[in-house]
């Protein structure tokens, strides 16, 4: 029962974000539009950002659950695309209603377990250090978000995602290469 509430709650600011930016919307807005009370929403989220966190958390989660390993990672990033652009108001009224560090820190929080499992997964026939894994792993989580954080700037145009694509492109298989380099320089 409880995931069902969640995820009514959920709908239900979504379909708000429809008709306004997220920092007009009240929890009194969401728990009318969803049909409960208000103690009914504090048992779940603490505020709005709560439940847009648990929104994304739970739907990125669902959406990259079989797309975490070094031969399909990049189909989970682009389903993460997809899923964003079919949520583009949400994805949009919550760009604009955070500051930049915020957002950037969100996406380095989903993006760099994936990025992590991949390059460990990669390097674990290598001998390269921990601390030379995680390193190629917040390069790639950095560029990773520069790159989402520009296409949420120009209000994440389609015909950008071209130019994310390309972004996996590149990756693909230079992961492999730079921790080569680093296996070379032990």
């Amino acid at each position: 029962m409880s995931q069902m509430t969640k995820q009514a709650l959920a709908n239900s600011l979504k379909s708000l974000l429809q008709k306004k930016t997220l920092n007009k919307i009240t929890i009194k807005d969401i728990v009318d539009d969803c049909g409960v009370n208000r103690q009914t929403f504090y048992y779940h989220f603490q505020d709005v950002y709560d439940l847009v966190d648990w929104i994304f958390h739970h739907d990125f989660e669902r959406l990259l659950k079989d797309y975490s390993d070094y031969t399909n990672w990049h189909q989970g990033c682009r389903r993460i695309l997809d899923y964003m652009q079919e949520n583009r108001s949400l994805v949009l009224n919550v760009y604009h209603s955070v500051n930049r560090v915020q957002l950037e820190d969100y996406l380095k929080s989903w993006l760099k377990p994936i990025l992590s499992s991949i390059v460990n997964e990669v390097a674990q026939s290598m001998e390269i250090s921990q601390e030379n894994r995680e390193f190629v792993t917040d390069v790639y989580v950095l560029m990773m978000v520069g790159f989402f954080m520009e296409w949420m700037e120009y209000d994440m145009p389609k015909d950008k995602l071209g130019k994310l694509d390309k972004l996996f492109y590149c990756m693909d298989g230079s992961i492999a290469y730079t921790l080569g380099k680093f296996e070379e320089t032990k």
